[in-house]
């Protein structure tokens, strides 16, 4: 009886992290010092300093991009350029400071005319290299993922 009970407890203590933790896999940002966090359920398309992030249905698409910019103010206005390309009907950005994981970032964020959610975020990693994580998608789309999307955000973190 006793080895029953130790077998049991033996197997709930295996099984219990499979059960309760999400599949994920752990990218290494190369030459950032930062490692990003994706979801098993997604895919990911590596192109040299651009990962490409697209969950299963492949119906939305996030970027990480490893930029050779070391100055934020240069990357904050080349990508509200990107934007007004998009969507130049929107010409009214914010940038927000905000801190991810003790990381510096900038932050532009809003929903468009067309109702598209726009967010870039530029992190400012420890090698001095700015990484730029965005996506521009329709709202319905984004509202779908918005667990996972959190996820890969929050998800990016100084290498240990």
């Amino acid at each position: 009886m006793k080895k029953l009970i130790f077998f049991i407890l033996t197997f709930m203590l295996l099984v219990t992290p499979v059960l309760f933790s999400q599949p994920s896999s752990t990218y290494d940002l190369e030459g950032t010092e930062l490692t990003a966090f994706i979801p098993e359920n997604w895919e990911v398309t590596r192109e040299h300093l651009l990962l490409l992030l697209m969950p299963k249905a492949k119906d939305i698409t996030m970027k990480i991009e490893i930029t050779d910019e070391a100055d934020m103010a240069n990357i904050v206005k080349a990508s509200m350029e990107e934007i007004k390309n998009v969507l130049p009907n929107d010409t009214c950005c914010i940038v927000y400071d905000i801190e991810i994981n003790n990381i510096t970032c900038k932050e532009i964020k809003f929903i468009s005319k067309d109702k598209h959610i726009v967010c870039y975020t530029l992190f400012k990693s420890p090698a001095g290299k700015i990484v730029k994580v965005s996506i521009i998608e329709k709202e319905t789309i984004c509202d779908k993922y918005e667990n996972d999307l959190k996820l890969i955000k929050n998800g990016i973190k100084k290498k240990i």
